[in-house]
């Protein structure tokens, strides 16, 4: 536990959740006719639509990338966190609005979260000298 940097951590899920969240926004408003559908018609879209998964899979690395860089002496520990954090949010998210998505993409997007992470972790790794540090 003494590996995690608080700091890094907090600024890489707040980076990967409110990255993702605003990006959901603009969607939303920059797609022609979604604004006027309900919310639960809304959350359906986004989170079945391709575009708006893979925008929130480069928010997660991201974040991972964001905890790594603050963290040197231990990177993938702390973007493992932000990934850990960020999948129990969605687990919370999927709970929040049964029946919204189908399960197979609330499934993927949960068990993908936490190598997103750590991809932004190994990635900011490998931009420093010698081998990443847990």
């Amino acid at each position: 536990m003494n590996d995690l940097r608080p700091r890094a951590v907090t600024a890489g899920f707040f980076l990967d959740t409110v990255g993702t969240w605003i990006t959901q926004l603009l969607i939303v408003a920059l797609t022609p006719g979604l604004a006027a559908l309900s919310e639960e018609q809304q959350i359906a879209f986004l989170g079945t639509s391709a575009g708006s998964q893979a925008l929130g899979a480069a928010w997660t690395v991201a974040g991972g990338f964001l905890a790594a860089h603050l963290a040197p002496d231990r990177e993938i520990a702390n973007a493992f966190a932000v990934g850990a954090l960020s999948t129990i949010l969605g687990f919370l998210g999927a709970f929040s609005a049964p029946d919204t998505v189908p399960v197979s993409y609330e499934a993927l997007g949960l068990a993908i979260t936490i190598p997103l992470a750590l991809a932004g972790g190994w990635s900011r790794a490998a931009f420093r000298k010698g081998p990443p540090v847990r």
